[in-house]
């Protein structure tokens, strides 16, 4: 943290330059009142000029351009970093109905987006894979987690991956979250890209519907179904829970090798939103495998 702000210090006074978020992936400062900063930690440049065109395109805004080669993005000592204007406006809520419709048209809106990104997510196969990657480790966070990795890949192993088999692969945002959403009045700003990969349609809504509404202990079935519905009347109820049971299983086994791969693994931990603790992650994933088994019982 400390060598970003010495790097930063060529370009910015320290007392004008205010940490917002340090995630796992990036930082962001803010400039004054209305520039941002986002500083890559370990992005390759691609990926980078990637995620900085679909910004552009998606919301029709310009990013501040640098006069240096890469233009929109520059670098400071070891880091990549982007500089752009604060967009004005609130945070997406996921508990109204208005809010579940401007979810659901985001979704819709990047689907029909022409456009290819550099690389390609297949659900089913990362699923299963990474959970027996997890599975094969000795990390301490293998041992406190064993139990639920077990179940979920047993679980794993008793969906039928079928109803994938048909479906086209079209540009997805893969982190629809509520943090990432900014409504100003009529006008939605989608950020962040830096996920962004070609993936299966239900992959993307399942993937949006657990990081925006399953996200305490009560799994809102009713505000699921009515995102479901409004996102497309051709993949059933059942199907879409399978989706989101996988989803939830692909992102419970990315965080626990997280925390398998980093030095201070309690401290990785307690920094993570509650909702994507493996402990939390875990109980939202089996309570979507009730209702499955509840739905599959009638």
């Amino acid at each position: 943290m400390q060598s970003l702000k010495n790097d930063y210090r060529t370009v910015a006074n320290a007392n004008e330059l205010f940490l917002i978020t340090n995630g796992g992936d990036n930082v962001l400062f803010q400039y004054g009142s209305k520039i941002i900063i986002k500083v890559y930690k370990d992005y390759d440049i691609d990926t980078i000029r990637q995620s900085c065109d679909l910004f552009e395109k998606f919301n029709k805004l310009s990013l501040i351009i640098k006069n240096n080669s890469e233009q929109k993005i520059t670098k400071i000592g070891n880091f990549f970093m982007v500089v752009m204007h604060k967009i004005k406006g609130e945070l997406c809520s996921p508990f109204n109905q208005a809010d579940i419709n401007t979810v659901a048209r985001l979704i819709k809106k990047i689907s029909k987006l022409n456009i290819s990104a550099n690389n390609d997510y297949i659900l089913d196969s990362h699923c299963v894979n990474r959970l027996i990657t997890i599975i094969k480790s000795s990390s301490s966070t293998l041992k406190k987690y064993k139990k639920n990795t077990l179940y979920l890949k047993t679980e794993l192993d008793g969906i039928n991956f079928s109803f994938l088999k048909n479906q086209d692969l079209i540009l997805s945002h893969h982190d629809v979250n509520p943090d990432n959403i900014i409504i100003d009045n009529k006008k939605v700003y989608l950020l962040d890209w830096d996920k962004a990969c070609n993936a299966y349609y239900i992959d993307e809504v399942c993937r949006a519907a657990f990081l925006v509404f399953i996200r305490s202990n009560a799994v809102e079935f009713s505000i699921l179904n009515s995102f479901f519905k409004l996102v497309s009347k051709t993949i059933n109820y059942h199907q879409y829970l399978e989706a989101c049971f996988m989803v939830g299983a692909d992102i419970y086994s990315e965080i626990v090798l997280c925390c398998s791969k980093v030095p201070t693994e309690k401290v990785f931990l307690s920094s993570l939103p509650r909702h994507l603790h493996p402990s939390q992650l875990f109980l939202n994933i089996s309570s979507i495998l009730e209702r499955i088994k509840e739905f599959d019982n009638r």
